[in-house]
């Protein structure tokens, strides 16, 4: 009985912007979109599919040339966002089971919207909610205000995991962590600046939460982590995409260790 509850836990996952541009700073989900937002759902489902069930849906994000336009025109981008995922949210927790707990997680675009998932959510189904995932996005002053923001202080205390990756906080991205008032090292799982060592494929790197500007710092060689494609969003030495691909297997471990508590009080 437990091995099968142990296995029927859910990640409800949001896609980061993958789309450059569209006519409305919406996608409008083409078949290429879809293809190329899928791409990022399948990495996930491949690093947590033996583990969890992923579902991750396809919804009209801003585009990343919204990120640039007038703040009227990204606002209402970010409100058809918004209210799509929102909705998708409640039309994926009205086929779970009541008693099925499940994770959220995003990641940049993503990790902003899962803020508005967790502030929308009935009390019961945040009851049901083991952690939230806000890889490559700030919690800021507004946020950690509310109870249901609660940032994790340790692997298994508090509810909100949030961080973004530099090399130097000097070069971070504004839009992503300016306002960060909280930050935890996902690999060692501490908020103070206690050195852990971060293995990505070949490389090994160190990982320092620096408490002045609540960022992760980390030894990373910048020109083999940077696309010169992202220089209208974000300079090197701004980690951002390695935000998802650094970390997802250490969140993978977290998240195991969260179920193990559930299953423990079971």
């Amino acid at each position: 009985m437990n091995l099968i509850f142990v296995l029927l836990i859910d990640v409800f996952y949001i896609i980061s912007t993958n789309v450059v541009s569209d006519s409305t700073f919406n996608a409008s989900l083409t078949q290429e979109q879809q293809q190329t937002l899928q791409q990022e759902s399948r990495y996930v489902t491949r690093v947590l599919g033996d583990s969890f069930e992923v579902y991750a849906p396809l919804y009209h994000q801003f585009t990343l040339d919204a990120i640039l336009a007038e703040p009227k025109q990204f606002d209402s981008a970010y409100t058809v966002a918004k209210e799509d995922i929102l909705r998708q949210f409640d039309e994926y927790i009205a086929t779970l089971p009541d008693d099925r707990p499940f994770f959220l997680m995003g990641f940049s675009q993503g990790a902003m919207l899962a803020r508005e998932v967790l502030k929308a959510m009935p009390r019961k189904v945040y009851q049901r909610c083991l952690g939230v995932y806000m890889m490559g996005y700030k919690l800021g002053s507004k946020e950690v205000i509310n109870p249901r923001f609660r940032p994790a202080r340790s692997a298994t205390k508090g509810m909100v995991v949030s961080y973004n990756s530099v090399t130097d906080p000097n070069k971070a991205w504004p839009f992503i962590s300016k306002g960060a008032v909280t930050c935890i090292n996902p690999v060692n799982w501490t908020t103070d600046a206690t050195p852990a060592m971060l293995v990505y494929k070949k490389d090994t790197m160190t990982v320092t939460v620096d408490k002045k500007t609540h960022l992760l710092v980390v030894t990373a060689e910048e020109d083999k982590y940077y696309n010169p494609a992202f220089a209208p969003w974000y300079k090197q030495g701004a980690l951002h995409t390695q935000d998802l691909l650094f970390y997802l297997p250490y969140l993978r471990e977290n998240m195991r260790a969260r179920r193990a508590l559930l299953k423990n009080e079971e």
